[in-house]
Formats: C-alpha cells, structure tokens, sequence
C-alpha cells in the first residue's frame, strides 16, 4: 500500500489499538502511535453504544485493566462453569436474541474454534440443528467432516474476488452436478458466488465465530463464551474486542475467574517489532 502511494500523498491510518493484534507478525497500528514520529489523532465520542450504556462503560475499564465492571439489562454475565453446561446455554440464549434481533443482528463468540464443546466448530454444528433443520429434503452438500445446507448461513475464510474473508452469506441452492456440486452463496449486494467440490473450504458455517474474526463487525447482540479451559487465549485485546462488537447487548457466559484472567493478561500483547525505535531512528 505505501509502495503504491505517490511523493506528497497523505495517508491516514485508522484503527483501535487496543483491539487484538494482527493474526500475522507485527503490531503496526500500536508501533507506530508509539513511535511518537507520526501524527495522532484520539476519536474518545462513542456511536456505536446508546449515551449511558454499560457496554461502552465496561469497555473503557477494561481497556485501563479495571475487572469491576457494571451489570445490567444491556451488559449481563452469567455463571457456568462446566463447559457442556455452557454450550447448552448458549445454545438457548442463541435463539433468545435471534427471535428478538433477527438471525443477521447476533453474534456468538469464542476464543476457540476446536477443543472444545464451546468451540466454534462444535456450536456451529449445534447452532445449524436449531436454526436451518433438515426438513422438506433440503439439499445437501460435504466438504471433508463440514455439512451445508441449502438455507446455512455461512462465513467466507479466504479473499475471492470481491468476496472477503469474514464475508457472511447465505446458501440459496445446492445443485448435484454428475460427480460435482455446486453450492451457490448470496453475499447481498448482488454478489452471487458459485463453489465447486474443491472450494468448499472457502466457506464455514457462520452462525459461531472466533472473536478474531469478528473484529470489523457489528451486531445488535453479542454472546461470549469465557471459560478458564480456554486461558491460552484469554487476554485483555480479546474480551476488549468481543464487548465492542456489541450495540444493543452483550451476555457473557462462563466464569468470572475466566473473564479476570483476561483483564489482567496483558503480557501477550507485545510484540517484539522494533518498528516504534526504527521510526525514531530514522529522525
């Protein structure tokens, strides 16, 4: 991108920091706001909560490693402990808030895509019974242990076209071709993709997701799974960014323990770049 910019262009970067980094090497937004060699700008007014809202609250605590948050109707956590139990519950809450919201306006988030009974793989295949059943001989089509179903909501996991990864649609038909399929995906905005066998693995069940690939959304709702089986990954850019997806709601559930850990794990978020003291070098 900076190769591609002429003499003279201004670039304006925008982003949160405090979000997860990168999946890839290098933390580039926070270095370069370290580096202290280029213009800063904060954005501190809030539009995506309602004025008064605990989740916008709850998030400004947990950005400064406060773990006292507030609770209430649009920031609730609720205790569960034992996994199993959790993904049940979740499962419940799930159609809850879609029956409120609409299908496209929930989130349901984890740290993990395996692993796990609360991981994302297993939720989606869970979540899918209860959303899209096989009823009325709905066609059908297999990619390695992964089941579509014409009517599955599904999320795009590599760049195609001008379809990008976290890209969520919908199957509109599944067509048996001799010794092929073709599964047909409706992305809105008239971006209608065609998937042979060979690139189903373009695509995944959408009704889970990983907070990683939430980052960019937002939905109405947002449920989020913390359990203390999952503390690998709990760090505070990670429940940061799970919280701020939400407008309207946000419902944790898990452990408490689990959601402390995160706050105070702050140790992951370094990264050893040097980007910060080459830029000041370079003055």
């Amino acid at each position: 991108m900076f190769h591609a910019a002429g003499a003279g262009t201004q670039i304006i970067l925008v982003g949160d920091a405090d979000q997860l980094p990168s999946v890839g090497p290098g933390a580039v937004l926070s270095e370069l706001i370290a580096s202290g060699r280029i213009p800063v700008a904060r954005l501190d007014q809030v539009f995506r909560q309602d004025t008064g809202s605990l989740i916008a609250a709850n998030a400004k605590r947990i950005r400064h490693g406060c773990s006292s948050l507030e609770y209430g109707e649009d920031f609730q956590f609720i205790d569960s402990p034992v996994i199993s139990d959790s993904a049940g519950l979740i499962a419940r809450l799930y159609m809850e808030e879609i029956r409120k919201y609409g299908v496209d306006n929930v989130a349901l988030l984890s740290p993990y895509r395996q692993k796990t009974e609360t991981g994302v793989n297993a939720l989606n295949q869970m979540l899918r019974e209860m959303v899209n059943p096989d009823a009325g001989g709905k066609a059908e089509a297999l990619c390695g242990r992964r089941k579509f179903r014409t009517g599955d909501k599904v999320m795009q996991v590599k760049n195609l076209d001008d379809v990008s990864n976290g890209d969520v649609g919908y199957i509109k038909k599944i067509r048996h071709e001799g010794n092929d399929t073709a599964v047909f995906v409706d992305f809105g905005e008239g971006r209608v993709k065609r998937y042979d066998s060979s690139e189903l693995d373009m695509l995944d069940l959408g009704y889970a997701s990983t907070i990683h690939k939430s980052q960019g959304s937002e939905y109405q709702s947002v449920i989020i799974n913390l359990q203390c089986a999952h503390f690998v990954m709990l760090t505070r850019p990670l429940v940061y960014t799970a919280i701020t997806r939400g407008k309207s709601r946000v419902i944790i559930v898990g452990e408490r323990k689990a959601l402390h850990i995160a706050i105070g794990k702050t140790d992951t978020e370094k990264r050893g770049t040097c980007l910060a003291s080459r830029l000041r070098d370079l003055g």
